[in-house]
């Protein structure tokens, strides 16, 4: 998916670590949750999205998703 975006020209970003990747909160997290959380964080994507962004970069976005997806 991150490629297929990239290669339209839609920046993809994966933001959101899981919390037990961070020293502090590594030793309050079971093995199980930290297996999860890098199992979920593998399948994360941050689309465009700030104040500035268009209708029509909206929908170039939409587009590119609906493309992946074959819709």
């Amino acid at each position: 998916f991150l490629d297929h975006m990239a290669a339209r020209g839609v920046s993809i970003g994966v933001h959101y670590r899981p919390i037990s990747s961070f020293s502090f909160y590594e030793r309050f997290a079971t093995d199980a949750v930290k297996v999860r959380g890098r199992e979920v964080f593998r399948s994360l994507a941050t689309l465009p999205c700030y104040p500035g962004l268009s209708y029509d970069e909206q929908t170039f976005v939409i587009e590119a998703i609906r493309q992946f997806v074959g819709d």
